[in-house]
């Protein structure tokens, strides 16, 4: 048993650090949005915030640790870090937001980590708060507020659509960490838990795209798509995070409401649209980013800020462009396309397709950044685990696609 967790989980001596400041934040994080740090008044628990906040920046300092310890490290790889924490900087100050400042320390320590040692690690953490937190709203444990405009439960989270993107990550890792071997009876399990969240939260888009990841994940091995070769698509892979954030900004730079269409599309998509036309009016373009409060719902809007101007924007892209900055969505954008790069190049095609659901997905929520949902931004400086003969042997009849 201790040979298994050694083996899967970040546990050796240049790991330990990055592996607590891993857990420590993924908990602080998400049990930071659950009902458990709510007082039965609906106010927020002070004293258990307080506690979430002491192990976030816990997790800051071990991520330095990490970064110490391990020394060996290309001198390319330090100006690129340097630079980015000069951005950062500016970033901080213009926006008046210490969190993506902060988030870089997570990312900046899983250097030559293990890639899926990590995604282990968070995936369990997320797997552990989601269970416990579901469960204890169902048995009245804890309150599992309704959404009565569309009967949306909340499960034990301060909003109705956590547990299932939550829920949606997790799967994404985990077939990112089994390489797409999915199982038949393990597809049934996760259609059925994503079938009854959809039914008890009616989050639609976290619903239809998860269906078609996990039916494209079961076909995989038993069709002509794990034997298709990515190389000759790779600029198409490589640029797909910049081609999916400009149709997405365009979306909402565009949008007309005057036009039959674009309420049509509005409508279909909830009216972000609207929100997202709004917020650029409002704040503009800039190069790094402006101090913005986002109001949005959920429990901590209606109870702790009531009357707060709904002007939330879901798209991630527009999100990070307006509230961080054009230099900044550029770094994040050139991240996912270098890890898209070196996925490539190292044959390891499933990775691919699972980062492109990703930046789908954030065509609509604001995860594409959020470590504590989304920790696949950390794959940016980590190593690849893989069986070289194995994934060898797997491609060695892949055809090219032209």
């Amino acid at each position: 048993m201790m040979d298994l967790i050694y083996k899967n989980f970040l546990t050796k001596k240049n790991e330990i650090f990055l592996g607590l400041a891993l857990v420590l934040f993924t908990f602080a994080v998400v049990i930071e949005m659950t009902v458990f740090t709510m007082t039965t008044n609906g106010d927020d628990n002070r004293i258990f915030l307080m506690i979430t906040k002491t192990m976030r920046y816990i997790s800051y300092a071990l991520c330095v640790l990490q970064i110490c310890i391990n020394q060996k490290v290309k001198k390319r790889w330090v100006i690129c870090v340097v630079l980015i924490f000069a951005i950062l900087s500016v970033v901080m100050v213009v926006s008046n937001s210490r969190t993506m400042f902060l988030y870089f320390w997570l990312i900046a320590a899983a250097t030559g980590i293990s890639d899926k040692k990590i995604l282990r690690t968070v995936m369990w953490t997320q797997i552990s708060i989601l269970c416990v937190t579901v469960l204890f709203s169902q048995i009245g444990i804890i309150r599992d507020f309704v959404y009565e405009e569309r009967s949306r439960h909340y499960l034990g989270f301060t909003w109705t659509t956590t547990a299932p993107i939550l829920f949606f990550y997790i799967i994404l890792q985990y077939l990112y960490i089994c390489d797409f071997q999915l199982t038949f009876p393990k597809f049934i399990v996760f259609m059925i838990i994503n079938i009854w969240l959809f039914v008890m939260t009616n989050t639609r888009f976290a619903f239809v795209l998860l269906l078609i990841t996990l039916v494209f994940a079961l076909l995989y091995n038993y069709t002509f798509i794990k034997n298709i070769r990515l190389e000759k698509l790779k600029w198409l892979f490589i640029l797909a995070p910049e081609l999916i954030a400009g149709f997405s900004i365009g979306l909402h730079a565009f949008y007309d409401s005057n036009s039959e269409t674009w309420n049509t599309i509005n409508n279909f998509l909830t009216g972000r649209l609207q929100l997202g036309y709004d917020a650029i009016n409002e704040y503009g373009y800039s190069l790094f980013g402006h101090d913005i409060t986002w109001g949005g719902n959920g429990l901590r809007s209606q109870v702790g800020e009531g009357g707060m101007i709904y002007n939330y924007v879901d798209c991630s892209y527009l999100q990070i462009l307006l509230q961080y900055g054009l230099i900044f969505l550029v770094l994040v954008l050139l991240a996912y396309s270098i890890i898209m790069w070196k996925a490539i190049k190292e044959k390891r095609y499933s990775a691919c397709w699972i980062i492109l659901v990703i930046l789908v997905f954030a065509i609509t929520e604001p995860r594409l950044i959020s470590r504590e949902f989304n920790p696949f931004i950390l794959l940016l400086f980590t190593k690849a685990e893989q069986d070289t003969k194995k994934l060898s042997e797997r491609h060695k009849h892949c055809v090219s696609v032209y």
